[in-house]
């Protein structure tokens, strides 16, 4: 095999590969074992006859494209590792000739990144949140969950519960007809027309009202959504809600581990304060990767960023098939075309990228490291917690093995926008972490050692 490598240029290099007789003759005869099964050939039963006579028959090209893919993938595969590549995703492949059979491998090579004085980073930290209010509006939340809904013998109010006969024209079209309309009037409930109770307050049951309502843009029914609508409406009951009294027999009647009104205020108030701390601590983190990015130069080869797209739109082609829309309806309804979606995720990929390869460095420099026994023994406990009785698997463990190299990674970033961290912002061998290049290197999760013909 020949191989002519091409300089680097945007982190990418072009390979030109020329395979040889003895290089073809394996896949000549994968692609003969493959014919031979198909064809029939006067005087051999079929599978029998020698290659010689099957090739005379076929022609050369036609054994070699039956395994055209797998020799175009092991030959690149095998030429990457002769040149030393360290590549990223998939190589570009494009054909040259077949006598002698030549292709050009365009391959993408792990992105140069420089981070820049990284630990003169500081972010002031935003002090922790935590309103006390949002215990009791959990409180009430749980109260209203478990109300009942009572008759009344008084004028309807806003807030009660009406069922009316209920008919709705949109441009003299009736839009909604409904006998037995049922609807809290309060503005809080999303499926209520808006301004409905406003409209039938202090009205009482037979009493019949009609009245027109703005209906927002974002209102649920497309229908009317964004529309001067007419409404008639005949009341014919309503109900006024009752909140269960909030104690300690409330508490029991939800069912869950608190037995006193104490015990689940101070369990909803540490919830909320864990969640206000974690609240900080992410817009913290955020603030401190962006302090990074802004320092971090990192060189994309623009074939990783292509096909990262592609993936992309791909996986949405799916989702659209699978809820049965077409692409063109899609496409049409947004206003967009297939080119500026592709546009669009190549600036998602770019950014994503950036940002996983600058954190990849980040855990080199700082040499953060994960080891395989740590990261199936943390398998072994969540297999555990989930009350799954087996052996991790090898994807387990490596993907848990990225993800605690991330936090760990996070937590460093986080003590040195701090201030915690001190030293000197030397780029020293690093402590490579092979799994932690790789997590960041493909974004279509393929090995970075196929081809694409």
């Amino acid at each position: 095999m020949k191989v002519d490598r091409e300089e680097v240029v945007d982190r990418q290099t072009v390979l030109t590969i020329e395979l040889e007789d003895d290089d073809l003759d394996p896949y000549l005869d994968r692609g003969y074992r493959r014919i031979v099964q198909r064809v029939n050939i006067p005087g051999f039963r079929k599978g029998k006859a020698p290659r010689s006579i099957v090739e005379r028959m076929v022609g050369r090209e036609s054994l070699l494209n039956e395994v055209l893919d797998a020799l175009v993938a092991e030959a690149t595969n095998r030429a990457i590792d002769d040149e030393e590549l360290e590549s990223v995703g998939l190589p570009r492949i494009e054909m040259v000739d077949f006598e002698p059979l030549s292709f050009k491998a365009t391959v993408p090579l792990r992105p140069d990144v420089d981070l820049g004085a990284y630990r003169e980073i500081r972010v002031e930290e935003v002090p922790i949140e935590f309103d006390e209010e949002s215990v009791h509006q959990r409180l009430e939340g749980l109260r209203e969950r478990l109300a009942t809904w009572n008759p009344v013998d008084r004028p309807l109010e806003v807030g009660d519960m009406v069922t009316a006969d209920l008919a709705v024209t949109s441009d003299s079209e009736t839009v909604l007809e409904d006998p037995d309309y049922i609807a809290v009037t309060s503005e809080g409930d999303l499926r209520s027309l808006p301004g409905l109770g406003e409209h039938l307050a202090g009205a009482q049951a037979g009493d019949e009202r009609e009245f027109d309502l703005d209906v927002p843009s974002d209102f649920y029914m497309n229908t009317i959504a964004g529309k001067t609508v007419h409404v008639r409406a005949k009341v014919k009951e309503y109900k006024e809600r009752e909140l269960p009294a909030l104690d300690d027999d409330f508490v029991v009647s939800l069912g869950e581990e608190d037995e006193t009104l104490e015990q689940l205020t101070e369990r909803i108030r540490n919830e909320e304060r864990q969640g206000a701390e974690n609240k900080a601590i992410g817009e913290f983190t955020e603030k401190a990767l962006e302090a990074l990015m802004e320092r971090a130069t990192v060189e994309l080869p623009p074939l990783l960023v292509e096909h990262g797209a592609e993936h992309q739109w791909h996986e949405q082609l799916q989702f659209l098939d699978r809820l049965g829309i077409r692409p063109d309806d899609y496409l049409r309804s947004t206003g967009s075309t297939e080119e500026a979606v592709l546009a669009q995720a190549q600036e998602d990929v770019r950014e994503r990228l950036v940002r996983s390869y600058a954190m990849t460095r980040f855990a080199e420099l700082e040499s953060l490291e994960v080891s395989e026994e740590e990261a199936e023994a943390r398998v072994r406990e969540l297999l555990a917690e989930n009350s799954l009785d087996r052996e991790p698997t090898e994807e387990e463990i490596a993907s848990v093995r990225n993800s605690m190299l991330s936090e760990n990674a996070m937590e460093r970033l986080r003590a040195i926008a701090r201030g915690e961290q001190q030293g000197e912002d030397e780029e020293a061998e690093p402590a490579y972490c092979e799994d932690a290049s790789e997590s960041a290197e493909d974004p279509n999760d393929e090995s970075a050692r196929s081809s694409e013909t």
